[in-house]
């Protein structure tokens, strides 16, 4: 059974699941990161250098940190981290692991497409779309 985590109740960062998955030792080894987050306040997405780690000690400065995986789902389990610096992005090109590759490439939209996404343009089509003559 899948967990409902409701969109409205989610406060802090979201990050693909592909930037931790990536940066496993440097998350261990307590080393700062290049992630793109989104900010669930505003849902813009930020680059920044920041800490992360799988659970925190009460300290305030940590934020919740929701994580999207592979079928685009926030997944139950949540991350904290720690902004160090919000950057530029007209400066700073943060690219998520595997972009180049075929499983991020998708014929619907941007190479942040997912399967669940493609079968509902597929199904959206069908539905929708023009027919033939």
């Amino acid at each position: 059974m899948d967990t409902f985590v409701p969109e409205k109740i989610r406060e802090g960062y979201e990050v693909f699941h592909s930037f931790l998955d990536a940066n496993e030792e440097k998350i261990k080894n307590g080393e700062e990161l290049l992630l793109e987050v989104t900010d669930l306040e505003s849902l813009e997405k930020l680059p920044v250098r920041a800490l992360v780690k799988e659970s925190h000690e009460g300290d305030e400065v940590w934020k919740d940190l929701w994580i999207r995986d592979k079928e685009d789902k926030i997944t139950p389990k949540i991350w904290k981290i720690k902004v160090v610096e919000e950057l530029d992005p007209d400066e700073v090109n943060v690219r998520r692991p595997g972009f180049g590759t075929e499983e991020s490439k998708g014929p619907y939209g941007s190479a942040l497409t997912t399967k669940k996404m493609e079968q509902d343009a597929k199904l959206f089509k069908k539905q929708f779309g023009r027919k033939q003559d």
